[in-house]
């Protein structure tokens, strides 16, 4: 352009930029009539006529400017936020693009690119242009805080985490930062950084109803189950509309506290508020897996898969509900997920032994034992991470402190317990039977069925410690002084039992028997017994609560294992004719003669219904909630023969040390 060109155009802008319109336009078009080619003025005329809502004449002159002075950056960028208010999206980013390559070292052109690339859900492009509108000294604390999202929804995790540092260097609010941490922190599923950024956004915003959210989504993604209800219920309780973003996490939060009623009624409407959120499809497989409807839980993976063919979680589900009976396609995708490499590295353990299920289920042993032995390690990580590491010099010693602790009980009379529903306690090893053996007693009409109840453990944690402080006779004096106290805790939530008895088949209670027995004096006890390779290749083949950390590697189930049973049988055998020991293994192989032992066991008359257990309509909340339901024989377990030739020096000592106890 002349000089006289330049002043010109300038001038026009400065009138434009001023809100005189109609000044900046006659000026454009006096100067264009001299110079029709005037590729500045072309651009500039166009953006007039775009602000004024004449798109047509605007793009066409903007296309004009180009055809002058191909590499006016300017006409592209403005060129672009035309096509993307015009919906155009695919033109608008062709443009955009274009302008970043033309003047890489000018910002509009990145910012718009980051623009249109949001708008058409390009995230990592967007985080890219992000990055670079910051490499220029162009970002501000707001767009930083828009790069950290970009990232965020590209899984660009370490971008992420750089633009939320400048951010907050930039100035930005706390607040906003914090709800944007957050949301890394779930993407990336570190959920113990989630806690802790949740409690920092609750003690500066205390009803702030994100920050609870968040607080009570770390508790439950880290399996602190009741922490999780109590600190969500305020949100939930007395709200005549629950969003339905918290209707899901309440619903998935009382699920894992086996509140099914309520799981039911949140995960309904959650789910009929969307439709298509994979977490509330996937949670209702869960439920409908616990109450036996295996083809209306397949048919909600599958739905969840679809609509989010990435997430990781409605896969596991739908291996759990099928017991590995994968379509290959869906295996493969599974496969791509998890060599990909998750972000959550407890979803990352749930899909290998998701795909360990699925090659068990093919009998190719070598290949799923390998992903189960890859799910344990992430696990068993995970678990060390939180503090829960398997130290069998300690176990050894709390064996011994129990085992004191039992020989210094005196005897209860059953004239000190008030009456109400007896417990009935079945426990062994997980994976030993348990479930199906409270089947059978549950199906009795005297019997209420109650799952695995948590007083149990709780009492015999406290116990413990107070024998590792203060030594055995000190926690047998205590006990003897708090048992109607510890009595009514544990018959919390028993209140509504009509039948004489329930069953509690908590397997950690092994352990506690003899301080069970001492609360409640006539109650029964049976310990299922399985062959013990099975049941150290069951476990293995399952998440187990971090509380379990001896179970996710050999040489600790090996070294757990026998002092675990040798102490359970001696518990046992203390108490008499009211606690016994029953036979997985010989139950499955003859169930018409031995299930009414069972319940002769228990002291219960014969029920006919305890003949045919998998007719029962009671919810399992356990890992044999699809096993259980089907009749029973020894195909109906999972045992460990399909790795026996992989580990038979294993099998055989663990079996040999299982054999003295």
């Amino acid at each position: 352009m002349t000089f006289e060109t330049d002043h010109e155009t300038a001038a026009a802008a400065e009138l434009l930029q001023a809100g005189r319109t109609a000044d900046a336009e006659r000026r454009l078009r006096d100067l264009l009539e001299r110079e029709p080619t005037a590729a500045e003025a072309l651009q500039l005329l166009g953006v007039l006529k775009h602000r004024s809502g004449q798109l047509q004449e605007a793009e066409t002159l903007f296309l004009s400017a180009m055809s002058q002075a191909p590499e006016l950056w300017t006409a592209r960028v403005n060129l672009s936020a035309l096509y993307g208010a015009q919906g155009r999206r695919a033109d608008a980013l062709e443009q955009a693009r274009e302008a970043t390559r033309l003047a890489p070292e000018q910002s509009a052109c990145w910012r718009q690119l980051a623009t249109v690339a949001e708008s058409t859900r390009e995230f990592s492009l967007a985080s890219e242009a992000a990055e670079q509108l910051s490499r220029l000294g162009a970002a501000q604390a707001v767009d930083e805080m828009k790069g950290a999202l970009y990232g965020i929804l590209a899984r660009r995790l370490d971008v992420a985490r750089a633009a939320i540092e400048r951010a907050r260097t930039k100035g930005a609010s706390p607040l906003q930062l914090f709800a944007i941490e957050a949301e890394l922190a779930s993407t990336a599923g570190e959920w113990q950084h989630l806690k802790k950024v949740a409690e920092a956004w609750l003690a500066a915003a205390p009803s702030s109803a994100k920050a609870r959210e968040t607080a009570a989504r770390a508790e439950l993604e880290l399996g602190n189950i009741e922490q999780a209800a109590a600190t969500f219920r305020p949100l939930i309780e007395g709200q005549a509309n629950i969003p339905p973003e918290h209707a899901l996490i309440y619903g998935r939060i009382c699920l894992n506290a086996q509140l099914f009623d309520d799981a039911e009624r949140y995960l309904d409407a959650a789910h009929k508020a969307l439709p298509e959120n994979a977490d509330a499809l996937t949670a209702l497989a869960r439920l409908r897996t616990f109450e036996g409807d295996f083809d209306d839980a397949k048919a909600l993976c599958e739905k969840a898969i679809a609509s989010a063919p990435d997430n990781p979680r409605p896969y596991i589900q739908l291996s759990v509900s099928s017991r590995g009976d994968v379509d290959p396609a869906y295996e493969d995708r599974m496969r791509h997920i998890y060599t990909e490499g998750s972000t959550d590295p407890a979803a990352q353990a749930g899909l290998a032994f998701a795909l360990g299920d699925v090659l068990y289920r093919r009998r190719a042993a070598e290949d799923s034992l390998e992903f189960y032995s890859q799910g344990n390690e992430l696990r068993r990580s995970l678990g060390a991470e939180r503090g829960f590491r398997y130290q069998h010099e300690i176990m050894e010693k709390d064996v011994e402190l129990l085992r004191e602790a039992a020989d210094l009980l005196p005897h209860m009379e059953e004239e000190a317990v008030g009456r109400g529903a007896t417990p009935l306690f079945i426990t062994g090893l997980p994976r030993s039977g348990t479930t199906l053996i409270e089947r059978i007693v549950g199906a009795h009409g005297r019997v209420t069925p109650m799952g695995e109840r948590r007083p149990g453990p709780e009492l015999l944690e406290t116990l413990l410690l107070r024998a590792r402080r203060d030594g055995a006779e000190a926690a047998v004096d205590w006990l003897r002084r708090e048992a109607p106290a510890l009595r009514a805790r544990y018959m919390q939530g028993t209140e509504d039992v009509q039948t004489a008895y329930f069953t509690d088949k908590m397997p950690g209670n092994a352990l506690a028997i003899p301080f069970l027995a001492f609360l409640f004096p006539r109650s029964r006890f049976l310990l299922t017994k399985r062959r013990a390779f099975d049941v150290a290749v069951s476990i293995y083949r399952h998440q187990f609560p971090f509380a379990y950390s001896w179970s996710h590697r050999w040489e600790d189930m090996g070294a757990y294992i026998p002092v675990y049973l040798e102490t359970a049988a001696r518990f046992v055998e203390a108490e008499g004719g009211r606690a016994g020991i029953v036979d997985y293994d010989l139950l499955v192989e003859d169930p018409a003669a031995r299930i009414p032992q069972v319940i002769e066991a228990v002291g219960l008359e014969w029920d006919e219904a305890c003949a045919s257990p998998e007719a029962g309509e009671r919810l399992i909340a356990t890992f044999s909630s699809v096993q259980v339901r089907k009749p029973i024989s020894p195909t109906s377990s999972d045992g460990g023969s399909l790795f026996r030739a992989l580990m038979e020096t294993y099998a055989d000592d663990l079996e040999a040390q299982v054999a003295v106890c």
